[in-house]
Parts: C-alpha cells; structure tokens; sequence
C-alpha cells in the first residue's frame, strides 16, 4: 500500500498512526530495573503488509519464541502518493529535519535506520536533502525498494549506493542492521534502530533475475513476493484460512466492496499460492529477527533492549470476496500483530486495551525515560504491570482514514476489479461489554458492526439517521441466514449509539494532541463523560441528535479540506469546538492531503505521521492486538 513515511515508516519514522491492542500477552519473569541500569535500547522491526487475522506468525516460530507468543496488532492506510504524500511532501513540509530521530537524538540516542523508509524515497530525491537525525542509515530506494533481488540501499548521505542482484532483500537487510549493532555496541550512548524489511510485500518487478518460475500475472507489474532459496518450497499445503467472511456466498461490506462478485475456484487457487509465498518470505525475516537478537547478546546488549514488532498496516486475501490487498478499513487491514520484550515486561499477562499507531513514539519515549511531548497525538502503550492495571478499563477509540482509489487489488486477478473511489474515515471503539466498527464513505455509505456478535463483519446493521443529511444506502441484500440483531449497549438501543460514534468520530476528524487522546473531553469539556457508555445517559439525546453528522463535500484522492464536509461540532452546555479541538497547537489541518498536511499542527497535520507515529526468560514480552488508523501512512 503506498504509505508514505509518513505514517509508519515515516515517522517513526513517522510510521503508522493508529493501533488498537486489545489482548496484550505478556510473556517472560519480570526484572525490576536499577537506578545504576544504564538507559535501555530500542530495536523496532516493522515488516511491510503482515496480516493478522490470516495467521501469518504462524510463519515466525523464532520470533514468537523470543517475544512470546501470540501479539497482534491493525493499521490502516492512507493513499500517500504524490502530490499529497511522498518523500518530497515529507520534506516540503519540514519533517526531514523534525522527526523522531531527530528528537531522540537530542535526547541523547543514537539512531539507525535500516530498509524501507517511504514512497518516492528514490536515487532521485533521497539526497534531496538526505533525511536529519541519523548516525547510520541504509535506506532501500526506488525504483528497486519492491524487488527481492535488484536491490539498490543507501550507504549514509554521502557514501555511494550499492546495487546488488544476487543477494536475497531479507540478508542485505539482516547485514546492515547486523553491522550497526557492532556499531552501537562500541559507543557510550544508548541506541534507536528502525529496520523496515520489504517483506511480506508483493513485488513490483522491474529488472529482477529471480522472478517465480511458473508464474504469469500478465502484463501488470505486480507479483507474488520472492522467498530466499532455503523456504522456496515450505508451506506446501498452506491455504487462506476458510473463515466466514472468505469468498462468502452472498456480499458484504459497502461501497465497491459489496458489488464483488463470488470468486471462482482458479481465482481462489491463484491467492492461495500468493499467500505460501508470503510466509515463505516471513520465514526469512524470522530467521532475520533471530540473527539480531543473537548478535544483540553476544554484544552484551539484549538484556537492555526493548524489542518492538509489528507491521504498517494488514492484508486481506479473499475475505468479502476481495483480491489481495490492503486498503479497507475491515479488520483484516486494520488488525495487525505487536509484540514487544525488554526490561519490566511481565509474563503471561493478557489485557484489553486500545492503541494506535500513534502511540509508538510515545511509547518509545516512555521506554527511553524521555518526557512526552506535549503535541503527540498518542499515549504510551502500557508496558508494565503497573501501567497495565492503571490502565484497566480505559481503552476505547482509534481511527482509520484513507483518501484515494482502490485499483482492483493485487495478485493475479487484482485486475479485474474496476477502479473505485475507497476514500472514507472508520472507527473501532470498544470497552467492557462493547466491540464495535463505524464508518462513513465519502458517497454517503455508512457501515456499523456489532464485532461481538459479527466478528467477521458480514452483517452491516446500521440504520439511516432521521435527519436529511445521511445518503445511507441500504443493507446488501441478501443478508446471512442469521442476521445479527441490533445494537445495544448500557441497555440502550441502536439509534443513540449511532448518534455518538458519529459525533466521536466527527471529532477525531480534525483532533490534535491531547483531544486526540481524549476525545470526549471535546463534547464535554467538564470532564463528566469520558466514553461511549458515559455518553450514552438519556440527558445527552438531545444534544447528540443535534449533532452535525459525518459528511464529504465530494469524494477526493487526497485530504483536501474544503471536501472533508463539516470539521466542527456543539460543545454540550453551548458553543462549538474549533478545528483541533482542544489538543496541543491546535490548527487546522492542512491542505494537500494525509501524509502531506500544511501546517503540521493539526491531528491531520504531517507531524503526527511523523511521530511514527524478548526472548523467554528474564525479560518480558508483550504481544498485543492493534487496530491502526494510520493516517498518512505511505508505502506500497
């Protein structure tokens, strides 16, 4: 998916915005940190399109062994093509010299960076500047980022590239991070390294030597990613796993999405082999992980790392009787795998609690003991035991936007799907008794799920608001032989729930810093309702009907506001809130698109992209399921 950095690998490399964790497990005998332990290291690996709900970690025994087994986590994606997302927008916007590793150093970190880092990052603009804040980068650089073999990296800002057809992207990756490791372990101060793999992403095949044999998508560019020789033939028999919502009888979803047709039996076939090769290429980059903590211990520096997994955004492969691909806001896309091991990380400890992509930086922060800055869009993702307990009960929101098209999808019938305006904003909210997804499509398509009662999301049950302004078409028909009742929650039925996740959402719209984080405090700024159930009291109908609803202007490929609809809402008690909310900064967001925003104050703005947004035994390891919204995410 073309994700910028701006978003995940961006930022944090700016990299994904949004995760939601709910069912962290904790892994590993906790060890209580000493005033006279020295200042803990971070290794974050992020992969490129890794699915949750498709049991690609089935794929990755070694890292599950080292970071525990089970973590998950979502994001979602934002089309960060040029002209509103890119490395040139990145840099026009100012972040080249205004991200994460720029702040970490100044903090008093060492910074690496190893792999992708964003779309059009080419050996036309890498240099053009070379990005700030870094003591050793090997960035992979288009037009050759998408190829397994053919890869052209970075040597630092002045070194030369180095252009390699034989070797396989995973073991070039593996030797730069390897050789900074020994880098880092040589000087005095404690080390921030980002490695960005291009796996499991299908590949875009230029001059490569090492195409599939026995693999014709015809003339389109896009293939099926390469394994190293040694898992060229594992997972023989592995297929997509038939959940309900695979390649199901009758559609679902809404916008082009319900207008698929049933998929025949080659078509099924043909994504069952894109998906072998995915974990093949996984299992290299489980060998890969391995390889680096082993060196992480030999140097005397795993017990002081952190270790952070995860991936930019999901995949879907025949669910909803979708091609292979990754830009909707169903939970295949938006529920990806976290993981985390390092010092004070408890064992065995399963918990529910939100997260999003945003909270990455933050939560790097926490790790290093450095103070949050006050415009982050995020909160620290809990990862002690004390945190985890402080933080029982409160997880709720995380967003996920995307503007632009959906071109048929990937694979060897990606082609066949017309291309279709995907431009909408989407919300999980969950909390004690609750689960649900809601989303607005700039058509006028709404979508809500009782992800309790329809996990699978086959069942849309939202039903048109009384006012005029909602175009709602409705359900797909047929509907499954069960359909899912309405929604109820705190007792309370559908039409007033839908009331305030439309105004919930309106407000995450245009947040920025703190209203970003506490939504609610936006509608009720004296502070007495601070989630859906609080919310949902009778005294507040009124107030919530009155709502200006979710709306587009029109249906645009990049955020440009004077389409976004209505960007402010009625403050309970009288009055209306500003664009920003009430977050640090404030500022509207800016023009041009996620990922490409204007003044980078705003929630909308560049800089929350580019905030980015153990082993078994002594130390922890946190596992975690996330939904992202990632809000400016650009990679392909």
């Amino acid at each position: 998916m073309a994700r910028d950095i701006y978003s995940l690998r961006s930022l944090l490399l700016a990299a994904v915005l949004a995760i939601f964790i709910p069912k962290l497990t904790w892994h590993g005998r906790s060890h209580a940190a000493t005033n006279t332990q020295p200042r803990p290291n971070v290794l974050f690996v992020l992969t490129d399109d890794q699915d949750l709900h498709m049991d690609s970690l089935s794929a990755m025994p070694k890292l599950k062994k080292l970071l525990g087994e089970g973590g998950t986590t979502n994001t979602n994606v934002t089309d960060l093509g040029l002209p509103f997302g890119g490395y040139p927008k990145f840099v026009a916007e100012g972040f080249s010299d205004n991200w994460l590793p720029v702040w970490l150093q100044e903090a008093g970190y060492d910074t690496y960076y190893v792999g992708k880092l964003m779309n059009s990052h080419s050996i036309y603009t890498y240099q053009d500047p070379y990005v700030s804040g870094l003591n050793g980068s090997n960035f992979l650089i288009e037009p050759y980022t998408y190829q397994y073999y053919n890869t052209v990296f970075t040597n630092g800002p002045n070194g030369p590239l180095t252009h390699d057809l034989t070797t396989h992207t995973t073991d070039l990756t593996q030797a730069h991070a390897e050789a900074f490791i020994e880098t880092a372990a040589s000087n005095p101060r404690p080390f921030f390294m980002m490695v960005a793999p291009l796996s499991p992403h299908v590949e875009l095949l230029g001059n490569n030597n090492k195409a599939l044999p026995n693999v014709s998508y015809g003339p389109g560019i896009l293939h099926p990613p390469v394994p190293q020789p040694q898992y060229e033939n594992a997972f023989p028999d592995a297929v997509v796993p038939r959940t309900p919502n695979f390649n199901p009888s009758f559609p679902s979803g809404a916008g082009w999405i319900r207008d698929l047709p049933q998929q025949t039996q080659d078509n099924v076939d043909s994504n069952d082999a894109l998906y072998r090769n995915r974990l093949q290429v996984l299992a290299g980059v489980d060998d890969m992980i391995d390889n680096l903590a082993s060196t992480l211990d030999a140097k005397g520096l795993l017990d002081n790392t952190y270790i952070v997994f995860s991936t930019d955004n999901g995949y879907h492969i025949g669910q909803h009787r979708l091609q292979p691909g990754k830009k909707c806001a169903l939970e295949t896309d938006i529920n990806i795998p976290l993981l985390i091991r390092g010092p004070d990380v408890p064992q065995n400890v399963v918990t529910n609690i939100s997260s999003s992509h945003t909270d990455l930086a933050p939560t790097f922060f926490k790790m290093m003991g450095i103070p949050p800055r006050p415009d982050f869009d995020g909160g620290a993702i809990p990862f002690t035991q004390a945190d985890i307990d402080a933080h029982a009960g409160k997880s709720e929101h995380v967003q996920v936007e995307f503007w632009g098209t959906q071109t048929g999808g990937e694979g060897k019938y990606g082609a066949s799907v017309p291309k279709s305006n995907n431009t909408y904003k989407a919300m999980r909210v969950f909390g004690e008794g609750y689960s649900v997804f809601y989303s607005v499509w700039c058509d006028g398509a709404h979508e809500l799920y009782d992800m309790l009662a329809d996990p699978y999301q086959l069942t849309n049950i939202f039903t048109p608001f009384s006012s005029a302004n909602s175009t709602s078409p409705p359900n797909p028909v047929p509907q499954p032989s069960s359909p899912t009742p309405d929604l109820s929650i705190s007792s309370r039925p559908q039409a007033p729930i839908q009331t305030r996740l439309d105004a919930l959402l309106l407000v995450l719209k245009t947040c920025a810093g703190f209203s970003c984080r506490a939504p609610w405090s936006v509608l009720h700024p004296t502070g007495n309702v601070s989630n859906l159930v609080d919310a949902l009291d009778p005294v507040y109908d009124e107030f919530y009907s009155g709502q200006p609803k979710v709306e587009f202007a029109w249906c645009d490929l990049g955020l440009i506001e004077e389409g976004e609809g209505v960007l402010v809402g009625n403050v309970y008690g009288g009055g209306v809130w500003s664009e920003g909310g009430l977050g640090n900064g404030g500022g509207k967001r800016g023009k041009g698109g996620k990922g490409g925003k204007g003044n980078g104050k705003g929630r909308k703005g560049v800089r929350e992209e580019i905030e980015m947004q153990g082993r078994e035994g002594e130390f922890g390891v946190l596992e975690g399921r996330e939904w992202s919204s990632v809000i400016g995410v650009g990679v392909e």
